[in-house]
């Protein structure tokens, strides 16, 4: 041994037989330190106590027998190599001896090849421990090995190369295909339907007959029930008791790429939300210089019929474009909201009475209302644009008829839904449907249905924004929308607004009162000249006498020049130099209290948007009513209270509360 001495155990009554041996292994080179005992008691002692490499044991020991000492041996320490060294014995001893363990036999007339057996026998002892060390180790990695397929949950397989036949399958592959496992084992691949395309499998096959493995490699499979899933695997080709197997390990990435989609069309649809945001502000410049000029030429063709038709005709043009337009930032979620405290049932009910009049006689109209429906906070408009879009969507799905449900419930969203639908929010929601009996979707058609400008109808039947428009709105409200639909089974959309701890208001129709004119001067401050000389001309038609600017420093010189001429101030929210609320600032230094009115195309970075088309908000530096005095101490950051229609505090000056015209 290496760095010390051979430590031998003799079993030896003869004391010269002993130092003989000992003598012939010196001779060969082996150091060697021995301890001799004569009878079984020291023998069991030493055994006990001692650790040796070797053990050397005369046959014939007075009252005791090299054989039964053999026995003790591979009892108490079996990894101790025995050699018998013996006066005499026989073959057949000598052989049975070797059978019950012992390492080798040597006579003493020949002790010549004593140090060749000791050496043979220690080198049998390390190989015994070398393979014990590797039968170890192979035993702890069959063990990780067999921990880690029953334990890991994805799907690992073991199948045969050329036919596919499961060898064995984890818990992993039993929970993501819904089969047990006296389903699968003995049966193949083919057999159970697995693959919903089967090239994929000859694709694969061919890959691992070529490479003896692949990574991440994609397929579609089919679960007991009939559903299909996406897969991604990889495999490797082993040897199993001679024959060519297939280790593979499954991940079902479903969800995975349900998220991925999801994450990469909101990222679209945000790309879309800024350019309809970009474009909007001078789209709808144009657009209302379009409607202004349209109505100044309406009221000066009086009495020209044909002139009022080709000016009404240009109007309702204007309109449609300015409808594109709020459709995308209704989509894009970029469009200013009035939300109320609403009953969703009152809103259907308005609505479905108007459509009435649009849905064809064959459809029958079936409103399923749910009593004591909670409470929702919502703009009435967007939700009746949701439902005159869904509705007129279920008409175009029914030319021959059909049926067209409409319901309302409070439901709660739980974590087992969530958990489905991963767009989804727990918590207590109002929902509505709308169900129709049409012509239904197939699966690729509904991956794109909210994808603005897509559309299945024809080019003069539809622009491909109203259910882009569903989305952009029910997102807008913090609400999330559910589609399921087959082809020839029909359509159901549901729509989950959150529910609100409010008593719903009462809803009162908008009135609009007829155009006054006047004798006034007011102060036009606005960078379109397309939108500032249709003002102009407009005010001027109906009496007022308009000072323009075209930009924000230009009108605060104006104004500096008429300041006691000026009764009225209408401000583009957005201009060169001095934007809007900046002029209103100076100007209100030099003259407190003049109502203004803020106008703009749409603005994403102003704090105050208003349609140039649908409101104006009059706003006088005032306190919310003339007998309430301002807040003690208040420089520029007083807010409005909860029923104000917005609450502006301006960049720099005094505060200000808006009111709408």
């Amino acid at each position: 041994m290496p760095g010390r001495p051979l430590r031998l155990l003799l079993l030896e009554d003869s004391a010269a037989d002993a130092a003989l041996c000992l003598r012939t292994l010196e001779k060969a080179g082996l150091r060697v330190e021995a301890e001799r005992v004569d009878h079984e008691a020291g023998f069991r002692a030493r055994l006990a106590e001692g650790r040796y490499d070797l053990i050397l044991c005369d046959h014939g020991v007075p009252g005791w027998s090299g054989s039964a000492a053999l026995q003790v041996a591979r009892q108490l320490r079996p990894e101790i190599p025995f050699i018998l060294v013996t006066g005499s014995v026989g073959d057949e001893t000598a052989v049975e001896l070797i059978k019950q363990g012992a390492s080798d036999y040597v006579l003493k007339e020949s002790l010549i090849r004593l140090p060749r057996a000791v050496l043979r026998a220690l080198e049998e002892k390390q190989m015994q421990s070398e393979r014990r060390r590797n039968e170890e180790a192979l035993r702890q990695s069959e063990e990780k090995f067999c921990r880690a397929f029953r334990s890991s949950p994805d799907s690992i397989t073991i199948n045969t190369l050329n036919e596919g036949r499961y060898v064995e399958v984890n818990d992993g592959f039993l929970r993501m295909t819904g089969f047990s496992r006296e389903e699968v084992i003995g049966r193949t691949a083919r057999e159970l339907n697995v693959w919903v395309d089967p090239a994929d499998r000859d694709r694969m096959l061919a890959l691992l007959r070529e490479h003896g493995r692949i990574r991440d490699f994609e397929f579609r499979f089919r679960a007991k029930s009939g559903e299909t899933r996406l897969g991604l695997r990889s495999a490797e080709v082993i040897d199993l008791h001679g024959e060519p197997c297939i280790i593979g390990i499954t991940r079902d990435i479903t969800e995975r790429k349900q998220l991925e989609r999801r994450v990469y069309l909101l990222e679209k649809f945000e790309a879309i939300g800024q350019l309809a945001g970009g474009v909007a502000h001078d789209f709808n410049n144009m657009v209302g210089a379009i409607l202004g000029w349209a109505e100044l030429g309406l009221r000066k063709a009086e009495g020209s019929p044909a002139l009022q038709d080709h000016f009404d005709k240009i109007q309702q043009q204007a309109l449609r474009a300015a409808d594109v337009t709020r459709q995308l930032l209704a989509f894009a979620r970029r469009q200013i909201l009035e939300p109320r405290n609403l009953n969703l049932n009152t809103a259907i009910t308005d609505t479905l009475t108007l459509l009435g009049k649009t849905i064809s006689e064959r459809i029958r109209i079936e409103p399923s209302l749910a009593p004591n429906l909670s409470t929702i906070r919502a703009d009435p408009a967007q939700i009746e644009q949701i439902l005159m879009n869904l509705c007129l969507n279920a008409r175009d799905a029914m030319p021959e008829g059909g049926v067209l449900r409409v319901c309302t419930a409070t439901v709660e969203i739980t974590d087992d839904y969530v958990r489905v639908h991963p767009y989804a929010r727990r918590g207590h929601f109002v929902k509505l449907g709308v169900t129709d009996t049409g012509v239904g979707m197939d699966a690729e058609t509904q991956k794109h249905i909210f994808e603005p400008f897509f559309t299945t109808k024809s080019a003069d039947k539809g622009t491909g924004l109203g259910l882009p428009t569903v989305y952009g709105i029910v997102r807008q409200h913090n609400g999330f929308i559910h589609v399921y639909s087959e082809p020839g089974h029909g359509t159901e959309f549901h729509i989950y607004f959150p529910v609100v701890a409010a008593v719903a208001e009462t809803l009162k129709p908008r009135e609009n009162g007829p155009v006054r004119g006047g004798t006034e001067t007011i102060l036009v401050a606005e960078d379109h000249a397309g939108i500032r000389e249709m003002v102009r001309a407009n005010l001027e038609m109906l009496g007022y006498v308009p000072l323009v600017a075209q930009d924000g420093e230009e009108a605060v010189a104006v104004f500096e020049a008429h300041r006691d001429r000026i009764a009225l101030l209408l401000l583009d929210v957005v201009m060169p130099k001095l934007n809007g609320p900046e002029v209103f600032a100076r100007i209100h230094k030099l003259r407190a209290g003049l109502p203004v009115v803020f106008t703009t195309g749409y603005s994403a970075e102003s704090e105050l948007l208003v349609s140039v088309a649908n409101v104006s908000a009059l706003l006088s530096c005032r306190s919310p009513t003339a007998s309430t005095p301002w807040p003690p101490g208040c420089a520029n950051c007083w807010t409005a209270p909860p029923d104000c229609a917005f609450a502006f505090p301006l960049p720099r000056g005094p505060c200000y509360t808006p009111r709408l015209s």
